[in-house]
Order: C-alpha cells, then structure tokens, then sequence
C-alpha cells in the first residue's frame, strides 16, 4: 500500500506499508532503491530518498517511537535538499515540518489499521 501525501519545496513524499517492488518503482523509476531495501529489510520502518522523492516505509510492525523516528529521517533528507540547516535556537520550522510528517503517517497507518478509526482522525 502506498500514498503520495504532499510536495514540499522540491520534494514528493510518499507513504508505504508493507511496499512491494513494483510500488517503489512506480516512484523511483529504476533500480537505484534496490539496495538501500534490500540492506534495511527486516527493519520496522525505512526512509528512502532519491533524485527529489521520498518514502516513509513501514513494514508489518510499528509503534510510535518508529513513525517519530523515520519522521525524523525524512525531514532530515528535506531539509538536506533545500540546504538548510538545524537551528538550535529556533527550531520551530524543523519542529513543525516533523509535526507535519508524522500527523500524515498517523493517519495514514490508521487508514490501513482501522478504517473507522480514519474517519474520526480525519474529521477531527
């Protein structure tokens, strides 16, 4: 299952549980991601970024310390590509760009999950 969420700046982000091969190349478009998944298989979740797109990968099992965690990745690659920096003294953009990354993936795992449970979070 997979789920193009939003473009932020350059970047297309794209959501996945339990991803298939011919999910990831519907993204990617080449062989270039083989690697990096097939090295962080047997791994609770993967962030893959690449020529501009990038996808939060969870696999079968989860908790939140994982969504934070490759949130946190994610918004790393983000803000490697725009070229920005962590600000210890104003960390409010990372700050809400994380918040951003896991809110989606929260609903995102909870469509799959539990689609009644979705229609709560959604309309909230």
């Amino acid at each position: 299952m997979i789920k193009k969420i939003d473009t932020l700046y350059p970047v297309s982000i794209w959501l996945g549980y339990c991803t298939t091969e011919e999910e990831y190349e519907s993204i990617f478009h080449d062989g270039e991601w083989k690697k990096t998944i097939e090295e962080h298989s047997s791994c609770d979740g993967l962030t893959v970024y690449y020529n501009h797109k990038l996808l939060i990968h969870y696999n079968n099992y989860f908790e939140f310390g994982t969504i934070i965690h490759e949130c946190y990745h994610a918004g790393n690659n983000i803000w490697n590509c725009i070229g920005a920096k962590h600000d210890t003294d104003n960390d409010e953009p990372f700050s809400y760009l994380l918040s951003f990354l896991t809110e989606e993936s929260r609903k995102f795992l909870a469509e799959r999950f539990s689609p009644e449970m979705s229609k709560d979070i959604n309309n909230s």
